[in-house]
């Protein structure tokens, strides 16, 4: 069944009852929230991703994100965290990777593993904020079989082929088909391409 590309920058866009948000949406998301810490303005997208928020919560519209958008949020957070802590721990970088002129978050990573249980913190706060913001985590239970009948690693691949994705974006598009839901919310130009099957809420 074909699907239709929404624009979400048009005035009184409208929202369905139940879609699956990409993690991008999550993500720009979460940079308005905490615009404040940083001395740049907020983008457009970002902008637009706050305000659909809020339509949300008004509206008590839900959005559904799968484990693989989840993943992606928590491994954001992660690399985010561990990059705001570089300039906080050079002698651990320098000692683990001396030969090293640049370190990066992996370094850091690698070198300071223990850092994530204060991430975690981090990670909790984002858990009760996306559910502030009707924003509910699609639980294994929620998932339907695979509706083409086909084996997961069929279906990826099909997936990816179809609409010229990643594996990360066609696991998402999967999940949501599990779920029943054809509706999908993304920040990402690629999932635009998703609109031969899905109804793609963005912002053109």
């Amino acid at each position: 069944m074909a699907g239709s590309l929404v624009d979400l920058s048009a005035a009184g866009s409208p929202l369905p009852s139940q879609r699956v948000i990409d993690s991008s949406i999550v993500v720009e998301w979460l940079a308005a929230t905490f615009r404040s810490r940083s001395v740049t303005l907020p983008t457009p997208t970002q902008i637009g991703v706050a305000r659909m928020v809020r339509q949300m919560q008004v509206e008590r519209v839900v959005g559904l994100v799968t484990s693989t958008s989840l993943n992606e949020v928590f491994h954001y957070v992660l690399k985010t965290s561990y990059r705001l802590a570089l300039p906080n721990h050079r002698d651990d970088l320098l000692a683990r990777y001396p030969n090293v002129r640049r370190h990066s978050w992996e370094h850091l990573f690698k070198a300071r593993s223990d850092l994530v249980a204060q991430v975690a913190a981090d990670l909790d706060r984002v858990r009760r904020l996306m559910v502030t913001a009707n924003l509910l985590v699609l639980e294994p239970g929620d998932l339907g079989p695979i509706p083409s009948g086909r084996t997961l690693d069929d279906e990826l691949v099909r997936t990816m082929a179809r609409f010229a994705l990643d594996s990360n974006d066609a696991a998402i598009l999967i999940e949501a088909r599990r779920a029943g839901i054809s509706a999908v919310a993304s920040s990402d130009p690629d999932l635009r391409r998703a609109q031969l099957d899905f109804d793609v809420y963005t912002w053109l």
